[in-house]
């Protein structure tokens, strides 16, 4: 599409039909010419800004990813020392329930030895008491 496509009345008198066509050709020319060139000087522009933008961001990624495997490492670090605290107290806790345990399981083995003496006692014992109690009565 052309750009000039009317020029001022006196330069067209002064230039003639022919001379016009082609003055108007000639500017139409130059001006797509400069149209073309400005195009590719915006187009270049802006290629390198998107190139360092891209960059700017590329850098900032790797940043990040950086800080976010630092955290996880630290939050790993973190989580095993949880995990070895909570293990550590679990084993003393049952530790403990082992101790308590121990301890039921012999006053339980006196008890038992107990009545297993009491048992023996009274076996022994009743035929003595009985044979008393029938010769005073």
């Amino acid at each position: 599409m052309p750009v000039v496509q009317r020029i001022p009345r006196r330069l067209e008198e002064l230039l003639g039909a022919d001379g016009t066509d082609q003055f108007v050709d000639f500017l139409n020319g130059a001006l797509q010419v400069h149209k073309e060139d400005i195009i590719t000087t915006v187009v270049d522009k802006f290629e390198r800004r998107v190139v360092a933008e891209t960059s700017a961001l590329r850098v900032q990624i790797a940043e990040l990813r950086a800080e976010v495997k630092t955290k996880i490492a630290e939050l790993r670090t973190e989580v095993k020392t949880e995990i070895a605290a909570v293990r550590t107290e679990m084993a003393d806790k049952f530790e403990k329930v082992h101790r308590e345990i121990g301890g039921i399981h012999a006053a339980i083995a006196g008890q038992t030895r107990w009545l297993v003496v009491l048992g023996l006692a009274l076996v022994t014992l009743y035929p003595l008491i009985n044979r008393l109690l029938e010769k005073l009565f």
